[in-house]
């Protein structure tokens, strides 16, 4: 809802292209099938979008954001965020300003056509670095996650879940595709 005192909504969109905003609190936003446009507002929401090519944002707050089966493009906020892509060519998005927050990608497939996209202006692949380590209990145990790293203020952007197994992992400025690991 609008006001400031609301708290918590649980919303469910239907079978067509539906917009959803939370708005306050901590919210649970479901798309449903369709090209669905949610946004979680101010809160550590939980937002689903299901069947088709959906834009999900999350909020100032730790949010999880599922993006279902089609292309999907995640944009967690200022908060460290977990995102789920799903099956299908995804797009997690960073501002590219300091306090965007971290995101932890839980499903990242290069094989899928999966994608980082930078929004902080022009910059070339030499901008960004990917450092592995294990971090227990975020994936499997025997596999490393891919840490992508804003050299220029030492931030992580991005963390991949088990991301050493990923072959190529692709970062987008503007239209421009790199292949930064």
């Amino acid at each position: 809802g609008p006001g400031e005192g609301d708290l918590r909504d649980v919303i469910y969109g239907g079978a067509g292209n539906d917009r959803i905003d939370g708005g306050y609190g901590n919210d649970q936003l479901h798309g449903g099938t369709g090209a669905d446009t949610i946004d979680g507002g101010f809160g550590a929401d939980t937002v689903i979008g299901n069947e088709g090519a959906d834009v999900l944002t999350g909020g100032a707050f730790g949010d999880l954001l599922v993006g279902g089966d089609g292309f999907d493009f995640l944009n967690g906020g200022f908060g460290s965020d977990r995102l789920v892509g799903g099956a299908g060519p995804d797009r997690f998005y960073h501002l590219g300003v300091a306090g965007h927050g971290n995101d932890w990608i839980q499903d990242y497939s290069g094989a899928e056509g999966d994608r980082l996209v930078w929004g902080g202006g022009q910059a070339g692949a030499a901008r960004f670095q990917v450092n592995y380590a294990a971090t227990p209990g975020a994936g499997a145990a025997s596999t490393q996650e891919a840490f992508v790293i804003d050299k220029a203020t030492g931030q992580v952007l991005w963390a991949l879940v088990d991301g050493a197994e990923e072959d190529h992992i692709r970062l987008q400025i503007g239209e421009t595709v790199f292949d930064i690991a």
